[in-house]
C-alpha cells in the first residue's frame, strides 16, 4: 500500500481517457488497483505473462462515460506465434498483449488499444524481442482487419514497455515495417547493444538466437505502417530516457506510444526529465518516482474526437 496510494494519485493527475500499465501484479490488480480505478471511472483489463517469464501482468484501463468496450482479447505472444509462420519457435514467447476495442461513444469511431511489455532479459535475447514485436503487430492488424470488415471505422494505438533503444532493430520495424540488410547484421552481433555496469557485455550474440534468426528472418515485418512514435514526432526525437534504475548506465528510452498516422493526429505529450536532472535522484523508485519507469502521456485527434492516453 505504501506505493499504491503514490501510483493512482499519479494516474488521477494524468488523467487519461486510456491508461496502460506494465509490471502489475496480478493479486494487486484483482484486490487493489482495478477497484480504486472503477471509482475513478474506469474499467480494466489484465492479463499475466507465463510463469517462465515472471508473475506480473500488463493492464489496461479505459473511461466508461468515453469508451464502450465491443471485444478484447488477452494473449501470451505464443498464442500469437501459433498462427504465424514463426509457429515452430511459439515456445519461446512468454509475454503478453491485450487487444481492446474501444467504442467513442460520441462518435462510434473504435480505437484498436494495445499495451504490452517486451522481453528485457538484459538485453541478452534481441532476436526474440524482435519477433515479439513483429507478433504483437501482427496480432493488431489481425483485429484491425476484422473490425473493419465489419463495417467499423478503426484508428489504433499501441503502447508500453519494448525494452528496445531508438538505434536498436525492434524500434526500425516498427518505424518502417521491415528490416533493412543492415539491420539484420547488427542483430548478429553484439556492437550496437548498450548494456548496464553490472551487465558483462558479451563477446557475441549468444548461438541460440542465431539459430532462431535464421529461421524467422522471413518473417520478421510490422504490417501496421504507417505507424509513428508520438513523442518523436510531437518533439522531434524521443525522450532522452524513459526508465532510471540506480546508476547512470541505466538510463535507458525503452517506453513508446505508437500510433496510427492515417487517422490520429498527435497534438501534445507529456515531457519527461532531461537525464541530466534524473540522475541526482540515484535511481527509482524513491520517495518522489513511484516507478522506474516514467509516465508518458499523448493526446490525439480525429476528427472531432480528443483522446488522451496515458501508460
Amino acid at each position: 500500500m505504501g506505493k499504491h496510494l503514490p501510483k493512482v494519485s499519479m494516474l488521477q493527475w494524468l488523467n487519461g481517457d486510456i491508461v496502460c500499465l506494465q509490471e502489475v501484479d496480478p493479486a494487486y490488480f484483482a484486490e487493489i488497483l482495478e477497484e480504486d480505478m472503477f471509482s475513478l471511472g474506469y474499467e480494466g483489463l489484465f492479463v499475466q505473462k507465463c510463469p517462465s517469464t515472471g508473475r506480473q501482468g500488463v493492464a489496461l484501463f479505459s473511461k466508461t462515460e468515453k469508451f464502450e468496450l465491443e471485444q478484447s482479447k488477452t494473449l501470451v505472444i505464443n498464442e500469437v506465434a501459433s498462427v504465424t509462420s514463426i509457429e515452430a519457435e511459439c515456445q519461446q514467447f512468454g509475454e503478453v498483449v491485450i487487444l481492446a476495442a474501444l467504442r467513442h461513444k460520441s462518435t462510434n469511431v473504435v480505437l484498436l488499444t494495445a499495451t504490452t511489455h517486451i522481453l528485457w532479459k538484459d538485453l541478452l535475447e534481441p532476436v526474440t524481442q524482435i519477433c515479439e514485436v513483429s507478433l504483437v503487430t501482427q496480432a493488431i492488424h489481425d483485429m484491425v482487419t476484422s473490425l473493419k470488415s465489419q463495417g467499423k471505422r478503426v484508428a489504433y494505438i499501441l503502447c508500453g514497455d519494448f525494452n528496445t533503444e531508438p538505434h536498436c532493430p525492434p524500434y526500425s520495424l516498427l518505424t518502417s515495417g521491415h528490416l533493412s540488410k543492415s539491420e539484420f547484421c547488427k542483430l548478429q552481433t553484439v556492437d550496437y547493444l548498450r548494456f548496464s555496469a553490472d551487465v558483462p557485455k558479451p563477446e557475441q550474440v549468444h548461438p541460440e538466437q542465431i539459430a532462431l534468426l535464421s529461421k524467422v528472418k522471413n518473417h520478421l515485418h510490422c504490417p501496421l505502417t504507417p505507424l509513428q512514435s508520438a513523442y518523436k514526432v510531437v518533439l522531434g526525437s524521443e525522450p532522452e530516457c524513459t526508465s532510471f534504475e540506480d546508476d547512470a548506465s541505466r538510463l535507458w528510452t525503452l517506453d513508446y506510444i505508437w500510433f496510427d498516422s492515417e487517422n490520429l493526429q498527435v497534438t501534445s505529450v507529456l515531457e519527461t526529465l532531461p537525464a541530466s536532472a534524473i540522475a541526482a535522484y540515484r535511481g527509482f523508485p524513491n520517495e518522489y518516482f513511484s516507478s522506474d519507469h516514467f509516465s508518458l502521456k499523448a493526446s490525439f485527434k480525429l476528427e472531432i474526437m480528443f483522446m488522451y492516453y496515458a501508460q
